[in-house]
């Protein structure tokens, strides 16, 4: 039995399944490092247990946004009930400074989450997005400059202490190894995507670059009274795929709704009822 286990086992009471663990809620804070404000939604449901378990949660979006545009970020980050920081790097043009990673070390250190989710390396390499790739860099950075009292030291001068963040947990649809239960969070977590009203807008017209208009006649039930609002048209797609995919997450843990992760440390395959350390 590897150490991983071990501490799975002294932390807390295991109960077993086959093919399945579920570890007893506990407090840990977490944060959501996210490129786009879309990626915290997209594990609003874990961020949502981790803070009725008595937790702290929280978001950091790395690319500017419009104030518009920032409303209904926060928006949908109160109706997840977490805090949300900006980091407003120059979209298309973000590059790994010493700045950028400055901003991201003093929210680690104000608010020294035990755990974070943050992109894939898996899927940021992809072609098409360089400010994913550059993000990726200055998070992974980051978490390991804020337990050096070297990096920024005027921040510890001001007042702040040097944290180590426990685990890193990674969004995986294609490759996960845990599976964090969200099915009694799910109808919040569809609001707060619903708040993400340009992003809704703008996954539209993507999809319409890539699909003919009966893909949507054929998905949505009543097709002829949205087709017009790109708004509503595109709730509409988006909640059928949402669906559909936390459904197929969900089967992966033997649960009914879920969100998959792999966490930088294998640990083979297990359910959560909360992201552990």
């Amino acid at each position: 039995m590897g150490k991983t286990h071990l501490r799975f086992l002294a932390l807390r009471r295991i109960f077993i399944r086959p093919l399945q663990i579920t570890v007893d809620s506990m407090a840990l804070n977490v944060i959501c490092l996210a490129t786009y404000a879309v990626e915290f939604v997209r594990v609003g449901g874990t961020l949502m247990k981790h803070k009725k378990a008595g937790g702290w949660a929280g978001a950091t979006v790395a690319v500017e946004y419009d104030e518009e545009q920032k409303d209904q970020i926060r928006e949908a980050a109160d109706i997840l009930g977490i805090d949300v920081h900006f980091l407003d790097l120059p979209r298309g043009n973000v590059w790994p400074t010493v700045e950028a990673k400055k901003k991201v070390v003093r929210v680690l250190r104000e608010n020294r989450p035990d755990i974070v989710i943050m992109e894939d390396p898996e899927s940021v390499w992809l072609p098409g997005d360089p400010d994913r790739v550059a993000c990726y860099e200055i998070y992974r950075d980051s978490i390991s400059h804020a337990a050096r009292p070297s990096f920024a030291p005027e921040q510890i001068d001001e007042g702040l202490k040097t944290h180590t963040v426990k685990a890193i947990y990674y969004p995986s649809f294609n490759n996960p190894d845990c599976v964090v239960d969200i099915t009694g969070f799910y109808a919040k977590k569809r609001k707060a995507e619903d708040a993400l009203r340009f992003q809704i807008v703008y996954g539209l017209e993507s999809w319409r670059e890539q699909v003919p208009e009966t893909v949507f006649r054929s998905l949505v039930p009543d097709y002829e009274r949205v087709k017009k609002d790109p708004y509503e048209l595109g709730r509409s797609v988006r909640e059928i795929m949402q669906n559909a995919r936390t459904i197929l997450q969900g089967t992966r843990g033997r649960t009914a709704l879920g969100e998959t992760f792999r966490r930088e440390l294998k640990m083979s395959v297990y359910t959560f009822d909360q992201l552990p350390i």
